[in-house]
């Protein structure tokens, strides 16, 4: 947890149910059989010793760090077959401004949307604070989910082997944002490297999440259940370093935080009908009309903004650490005989006309605003999240 902390990550979704033989002490299990003999799938009873010595001390270092835990509560089986197990796992860490539920991983393998929703109400009502709530299943959202229960959606979309580009990925949270009652989204597999994806690929998935309005999770992994998302750092001797995009996950995260007012921008879909409608039609806007504009990229290209009377300031932010160009645009317009409007300013401004290249997003501000931290709403450390979409 401290070390993806200091990555500059933010969440971590863990699963109840294991651990498997390869993990950290695979002798303590989280659940007795009939019999009284310890086992890794919902049983007779749950083992308290399992939740205090392994799942305690997680929330707690997370909340430590402020650092979201994700408790996958049906991991191994796929569902809730034991409601006393649930009641306890909503008791014990219902009160946590951190945890989040996700109440089964790849549920539609097994089970069915009724379920869900069933076992979403009761969880909701055994609830006292406005925890977020959701479930997993192995593509998009599925409509016959929706209820008062879910706080958000999930879905899994790794490129390239689930969706092919940025602008799928995006196309994909806001797929999911009509389909699930206009909730927030997160794509809880974005990818993994460097075993399904590349370093490359899983930065492009998770900014096309971006660009969706939505959120983007990713995990190291090395082949078929192997790398730190199934066998743990810890266990290895590993750091979370061995994990390729890390650094540069962490990179882009602190830059969207420093420079976008993230939770006032809607996603607008493709360049055509934007300021950016020179860009590639495999780009993708978010807007803030007025306030700020945000082309994400996936290639490298060269496009002329529409013109506008207002005087802009623009710069282009890679999804990664690499140097940063920054333009000045005039706050005046430039002399009437030159022939040049702002908004075409603002394109000249940049190196040679090209003002992105793959994974950058380029952002456009009134110039009085270039680099000026947006405001956040206050949030105490370790505080429950406000979970508004970014819309």
């Amino acid at each position: 947890m401290r070390d993806i902390a200091r990555a500059g990550l933010n969440k971590v979704r863990f699963g109840l149910e294991g651990p498997h033989e390869y993990n950290v002490d695979p002798a303590m299990k989280p659940f007795f059989t009939a019999a009284g003999q310890l086992t890794d799938a919902q049983g007779e009873r749950v083992n308290p010793a399992f939740f205090r010595q392994r799942v305690d001390l997680a929330v707690r270092t997370a909340l430590a760090e402020d650092v979201i835990a994700d408790l996958i509560i049906a991991f191994g089986t796929q569902r809730i077959v034991d409601e006393h197990y649930l009641r306890y796992v909503v008791a014990r860490y219902g009160a946590f401004p951190n945890v989040w539920f996700c109440q089964a991983n790849e549920w539609n393998e097994v089970t069915s949307a009724a379920d869900q929703v069933a076992k979403g109400g009761l969880m909701r009502s055994l609830l006292a604070y406005p925890v977020p709530i959701s479930t997993h299943a192995t593509r998009g959202w599925d409509q016959a989910l929706n209820g008062a229960w879910h706080s958000h959606t999930i879905r899994q979309g790794k490129l390239p082997l689930h969706l092919a580009d940025l602008a799928a990925c995006a196309d994909a949270m806001l797929q999911d944002w009509n389909a699930g009652g206009r909730k927030p989204g997160i794509n809880d597999e974005n990818g993994y490297d460097p075993g399904e994806s590349s370093e490359a690929d899983v930065l492009e998935g998770i900014l096309g999440s971006f660009a969706g309005g939505g959120y983007g999770s990713t995990g190291h992994k090395t082949g078929s259940r192997t790398g730190g998302y199934f066998w743990g750092f810890r266990s290895q001797g590993w750091t979370i370093a061995q994990h390729p995009s890390a650094d540069n996950l962490g990179w882009m995260r602190a830059r969207i935080e420093q420079h976008l007012a993230f939770w006032r921008l809607s996603p607008r879909g493709a360049p055509a009908a934007s300021i950016f409608a020179q860009a590639p039609g495999g780009f993708r806007v978010l807007a803030a009309d007025g306030a700020q504009y945000v082309l994400c990229s996936n290639a490298a290209a060269s496009a002329r903004l529409t013109r506008s009377s207002i005087a802009w300031s623009s710069s282009w932010m890679p999804a990664e650490r690499r140097s940063v160009a920054t333009s000045a645009v005039p706050t005046t317009a430039p002399p009437n005989n030159s022939g040049v409007q702002p908004a075409d300013a603002i394109a000249a401004a940049t190196a040679a006309d090209t003002i992105v290249q793959r994974t950058d997003f380029f952002m456009l501000l009134p110039s009085s605003c270039l680099w000026a931290a947006p405001r956040r709403p206050a949030r105490r450390r370790g505080a429950a999240r406000s979970f508004t979409p970014p819309r």
